[in-house]
């Protein structure tokens, strides 16, 4: 038997509507509850419930931390230990360039003398150049022999 239907079991015996129950919750034990939520956790649509809505509970019903013991071991079952876990992000793929796919100064003084490119731009990308000539600077006296 799971802890919601644990709750709603205790419940009912002492003939308690859900909300008399978030009542008794709320004001002896000063945790905030209401009846939608109690009607979740009897229905085991809420299991990641706080500390001391739990203890709460517990205290009331006259019950064990054994009976809360599933909240605690549900989400270990949904995890398969026998994969590697699959990240929440994705990788950008690396991309290796060949001689021709790089830009040459000639390149960009080009696009610096088109006038396609607005002023800022000109201005952001003669910077970005300027930016990356110092990371290969830095890069190249980081590399020990």
């Amino acid at each position: 038997m799971n802890f919601g239907n644990i709750i709603k079991k205790n419940r009912e015996e002492r003939k308690m509507s859900q909300g008399s129950l978030a009542d008794v919750i709320r004001s002896k034990y000063n945790v905030r509850v209401s009846a939608a939520y109690i009607s979740m956790i009897e229905l085991n649509v809420r299991t990641n419930l706080t500390i001391n809505l739990i203890d709460a509970l517990l205290d009331y019903f006259d019950l064990t931390v054994e009976d809360a013991a599933g909240l605690f071991s549900a989400s270990a079952k949904k995890v398969s230990y026998d994969k590697k876990p699959v990240p929440n992000y994705v990788f950008e793929k690396e991309t290796n360039y060949d001689a021709e796919d790089v830009c040459t100064e000639s390149d960009l003084e080009y696009m610096l003398q088109n006038n396609e490119l607005s002023k800022e731009s000109k201005k952001e990308l003669q910077d970005f150049y300027e930016f990356l000539l110092q990371k290969d600077k830095q890069k190249s006296r980081n590399i020990k022999y």
